[in-house]
């Protein structure tokens, strides 16, 4: 595995030695790239830099991680010394189950493939219906590890990259042979609940115990957080109070309300079923830094001993507004390691750990440890 890291970029010359000098040497059989939104080549013409030779995959998210720093305006490629298979679902809006399932190959498993990185436009509404026809193909044989792409400030952008081309509402998913484990916390607490989602479509929750979503959410924090929030400041108050949706012994599944939409209801990243049991959650700070070293120490404590491993971090960009300056405590502990640590600030993380169900997750740190590839 060869991993190039660019801390900033500020044109596409030494991007382009970087392609060149990867997609001649023999042993990179493909290419991982991660841009962060604010460098300055997504809008340049770098797209025509990526080489026609080799599989190229990856996306656009609000930041990077590599070791213990966050990168606001640069790029990290990784050189995959293995073969891989690549997947690459263009518009997920004409997805069902059938042409999904035709797509996929059923063979991977008793191929050897082991680990499955996955990638999805962060703000797709096909997100849970995709994550759902995944587990039902694979069920629990493969580590699945990823996260949503797409921009904090540009709702609208294309952000999946599948070789030379970007793309909206897609998906791309890379199978590698390579030993993993992951692991999945978050830290949040119930503030209140559980609560009736009585009128729900995909991402977008109306009504909660026959009330207006926004309303009963405002009036909850109000009473029981000591929070007043509004259309105005919705944005700042609603980070420290997420939805937790109800599940049978783990973590509730967190889900990050982003907007108010019309007729008071409230727009989620990630869908939240209709008749389901959800919780008002808050956060304490340092019981969110420490959900991640328990997150890294759970993928430790499966992976293979005496095997090589690099550090995959999938953090929640959210967290790190949260945390503001703490966030860095965060980093700090998955990064207390000696093996390489690399990583992303998704709008939303894609887990589960070869044991439990696959899920698209918000507001949670998901630490992989993959075999060096």
């Amino acid at each position: 595995m060869q991993i190039t890291v660019f801390q900033e970029i500020t044109n596409n010359v030494e991007l382009g030695k970087s392609f060149q000098k990867l997609s001649e040497d023999k042993n990179i059989k493909a290419l991982m790239m991660l841009i962060a939104e604010k460098a300055p080549i997504t809008q340049s013409g770098f797209l025509d830099l990526i080489p026609e030779n080799i599989p190229v995959f990856g996306g656009i998210f609000p930041k990077l991680i590599h070791q213990n720093e966050i990168i606001d305006e640069g790029v990290i490629i990784i050189g995959i010394q293995q073969d891989i298979e690549l997947i690459a679902i263009e518009d997920m809006a004409y997805l069902d189950h059938n042409n999904i399932t035709n797509l996929l190959s059923d063979k991977w498993i008793e191929e050897g493939y082991k680990t499955l990185i996955t990638y999805v436009d962060g703000r797709s509404a096909e997100i849970e219906k995709f994550i759902s026809t995944l587990f039902n193909i694979y069920g629990i044989e493969l580590n699945f590890i990823g996260g949503g792409c797409g921009s904090l400030t540009s709702p609208d952008i294309s952000s999946i990259i599948i070789g030379k081309k970007l793309f909206k509402n897609a998906a791309v998913l890379a199978a590698l042979k390579a030993n993993s484990s992951v692991g999945v916390k978050h830290g949040w607490e119930v503030l209140a609940g559980p609560f009736s989602v009585t009128d729900a479509n995909k991402n977008t929750l109306y009504k909660i115990d026959g009330q207006p979503a926004f309303q009963f959410y405002k009036n909850t924090i109000k009473e029981l957080g000591g929070k007043l929030i509004n259309t105005e400041n919705f944005s700042d108050i609603a980070r420290g109070f997420p939805f937790g949706i109800g599940k049978f012994d783990q973590e509730e599944i967190i889900r990050d309300p982003i907007l108010i939409g019309s007729e008071d209801s409230l727009i989620c990243v990630g869908e939240i079923p209709q008749n389901s049991l959800i919780y008002i959650m808050k956060g304490e700070e340092n019981k969110i830094v420490e959900a991640a070293g328990h997150a890294y120490n759970e993928a430790l404590n499966q992976f293979p001993l005496d095997t090589e491993y690099f550090v995959f971090f999938i953090d929640c960009i959210s967290r790190s507004l949260f945390l503001e300056q703490n966030f860095q405590k965060e980093i700090d502990i998955v990064c207390d390691n000696p093996n390489p640590v690399i990583g992303v600030l998704s709008l939303g993380e894609i887990a589960n750990s070869g044991k439990d169900y696959l899920e698209f997750f918000n507001k949670t740190a998901v630490v992989a440890l993959i075999e060096k590839i």
